[in-house]
C-alpha cells in the first residue's frame, strides 16, 4: 500500500495548531502563577484589614471609655485630655484606613480569580464616607489562613549554619640538614 504524499498545506495547518497549543499552554501557565501572585497579595492585604480593625477597635474603646469619664464628671489628666481630642481623629483615619485596605483588598480577590483583566491600581479610590462601608465578614473573626504562597514567593527552607572550619594543622617540624648549615646559633659566612 503506497502512502499519500504529505502536501506543504497540510504540514502548515499541523505547524498551526501545534503553535496555538504550545502557546495556549504557556499562556495557561502564566495565567495560573498571576492568579497565584494576586491571591497572596490578597491574603497579605487580608491580614493588614485584620490588623487595621483592631486598631481601630482599640481606638473605638478608648474613645468610649474617656468620654464616659469626661461625661462623668470625674478628674481628667492633661494626657487624658489631650488623648480625648487626638482620639476622634484617629479614629476617623483608621475608619479611612480600613474601607481604603477592605477595597484593595476586593480589587486584589477579584484578580486573583480574573488573572487576563488588567492589574488593579495601587490606589483604590476613596469612599466618600468610609465609616459606613460593609466590612467583609470573614475578616472581623476568622483567623488569618495559612497563606497560599505563590513559588516565588515562597520562603526558602533555612540553611544551617555553616560548619566552622577545623584550625589549620600545626607546621611540621623540619628535618634536621644534614650539613649542619641550619643550626640556629651560627650565621651564614
Amino acid at each position: 500500500m503506497r502512502l499519500r504524499p504529505v502536501r506543504v498545506r497540510t504540514i502548515l495547518i499541523l505547524m498551526a495548531t501545534l503553535a496555538i497549543a504550545i502557546g495556549g499552554g504557556i499562556e495557561f501557565v502564566r495565567l495560573r502563577r498571576l492568579a497565584a501572585k494576586y491571591r497572596y497579595i490578597a491574603w497579605a492585604v487580608g491580614n493588614d484589614v485584620r490588623s487595621h480593625l483592631g486598631n481601630l477597635t482599640r481606638a473605638e474603646a478608648r474613645l468610649q471609655q474617656l468620654t464616659a469619664l469626661k461625661d462623668s464628671g470625674g478628674p481628667i489628666s492633661e494626657d487624658e485630655r489631650l488623648e480625648l481630642i487626638e482620639l476622634p481623629i484617629a479614629v476617623e483615619l483608621g475608619r479611612a484606613r480600613v474601607a481604603a485596605v477592605v477595597n484593595l483588598l476586593q480589587l486584589y480577590e477579584h484578580a486573583a480569580s480574573h488573572p487576563w483583566e488588567d492589574e488593579p491600581a495601587q490606589v483604590p479610590p476613596h469612599h466618600p464616607d468610609p465609616g459606613n462601608l460593609p466590612i467583609v465578614r470573614r475578616l472581623v473573626g476568622a483567623p488569618p489562613a495559612k497563606p497560599p504562597v505563590p513559588p516565588e514567593f515562597a520562603p526558602k527552607p533555612e540553611a544551617s549554619p555553616p560548619k566552622p572550619l577545623p584550625p589549620p594543622p600545626a607546621p611540621a617540624p623540619r628535618p634536621p640538614d644534614p650539613i649542619g648549615t641550619d643550626h640556629p646559633d651560627e650565621k651564614p659566612s
